[in-house]
């Protein structure tokens, strides 16, 4: 019986590791927001993923939407560690609990092209780290809602 514990266990840890590897969007079925359907997960729990979305408008002010993200990501505590106005870019470090000194990387990018803003999200974890997708998409969907509010 011994015989076929090994094999079965490299069969199941290769299906967890490969279960575990994520590429391409990652959406509520329900959920029609731009920053849902264009949020998407590369990576896996082993490598690291990465966490994406964006969202598009047109007429949008480029400086307006800006200062929106990084006035609500410093209202919502994010650490932000680097902001450039003229490249659109805010990167914000989160420590991760009990990673021992290990840290997430929330970067924003608001561009402007033909009368159209885009703001970019990306959240990286490290390996052998783990998060809720739905807890980021949601935070992403947050956050671009804040770069886009008219109040």
């Amino acid at each position: 019986m011994t015989f076929f514990r090994f094999p079965f266990a490299m069969f199941l840890v290769a299906g967890m590791l490969t279960g575990c590897a994520s590429e391409g969007p990652v959406t509520a079925t329900n959920d029609t927001r731009p920053c849902a359907t264009n949020f998407a997960v590369k990576g896996s729990f082993v490598a690291g993923q990465t966490f994406t979305s964006f969202e598009e408008r047109p007429g949008a002010n480029k400086t307006v939407v800006y200062e929106r993200v990084a006035g609500s990501l410093k209202t919502k505590g994010y650490n932000v560690t680097n902001t450039n106005k003229d490249l659109g870019t805010i990167s914000a470090l989160n420590p991760i609990i009990m990673g021992k000194g290990a840290r997430a990387t929330l970067n924003v990018a608001v561009s402007d092209s033909q009368n159209r803003v885009r703001v970019d999200t990306t959240f990286v974890i490290p390996g052998l780290t783990s998060t809720s997708t739905s807890a980021v998409r949601d935070e992403f969907c947050v956050i671009l809602r804040d770069a886009f509010s008219t109040t």
